[in-house]
């Protein structure tokens, strides 16, 4: 029993380290932020005294706004990309037996185990032989290298839990291929696109390397590389550039907060039958 209560303790302090250790940092963004210029480089733990002067600046002095409007395009549009291109190939691949299925699922995986630092070059050498480079529609592209890998390998694992008998059940019935992927197939698939949707935005959203390739002029900067150009730009106020950190974190935190629990079950799910 006692051996019993000390475990438990244990565990608790243990995942009580792991929360203060991984949540501290933004709270020391979140009070930096509130603090102002004048007090943002104190040394004390405590908050205060509070001040809006930060992201009243960012607002109205730097192009943040224009940095957040870049972002949200980008995200938005290489999430529904991503949903839209991954979902039916991986619905296919899911169905494909023997060595066939095995080397192509090899190869989605090998896809996504190359760092995208090695895939930059060549598909901004692509992108400037089309035309597409210096613009929120090639950095799409571009990070779609990122996402359709990752995508494939977790949706193609969801599909694999879908028991058969349902889609044999439709046909049975009549239903048309289309009808069986488009009724059956989606209503059932959804944690997993929920999943993939949230990657693909998280992806899009905190994309620095990318952005920083392939977009040069100011009026098209996202908000990872619009925020480090504010270092030193407008005289290096770190309220400000904390003020930034706090908005680029908080679309993210409540996109996985508010979907916590079909997120885990997606990537449980599509991570175990990959």
């Amino acid at each position: 029993m006692r051996k019993s209560r000390a475990m438990s303790a244990l565990q608790y302090g243990w995942a009580a380290v792991l929360v203060v250790f991984t949540l501290f940092p933004f709270y020391w963004m979140l009070v930096s932020a509130l603090r102002g210029s004048d007090n943002v480089l104190t040394s004390r733990l405590t908050p205060g005294p509070f001040t809006l002067e930060g992201f009243v600046n960012l607002m109205d002095v730097t192009p943040f706004p224009t940095y957040l409007t870049n972002s949200m395009i980008v995200s938005l549009s290489l999430t529904a990309l991503t949903i839209v291109i991954v979902t039916p190939i991986a619905y296919a691949l899911s169905k494909m037996r023997g060595r066939l299925g095995r080397a192509l699922g090899f190869s989605v995986l090998l896809g996504y185990m190359v760092p995208e630092v090695l895939l930059m070059i060549p598909i901004f050498v692509i992108l400037v032989r089309v035309n597409l480079d210096n613009s929120l529609a090639g950095l799409v592209v571009g990070l779609l290298s990122v996402t359709m890998p990752l995508g494939l390998w977790l949706m193609t694992g969801f599909m694999k839990t879908i028991p058969p008998a349902l889609e044999e059940a439709a046909r049975i019935d009549g239903a048309s291929w289309t009808e069986i992927f488009w009724y059956v197939i989606l209503p059932l698939a959804r944690p997993g696109i929920l999943t993939v949707g949230i990657f693909s935005f998280i992806i899009g959203w905190t994309d620095y390397l990318f952005a920083l390739t392939m977009i040069r002029s100011e009026e098209l900067k996202t908000l990872p590389v619009g925020l480090s150009t504010l270092y030193g730009k407008f005289d290096s106020s770190w309220s400000e550039i904390m003020a930034g950190a706090v908005v680029v974190s908080i679309p993210a935190i409540i996109l996985v907060a508010a979907t916590a629990r079909h997120f885990v079950g997606g990537l449980s799910q599509g991570a175990t039958k990959g």
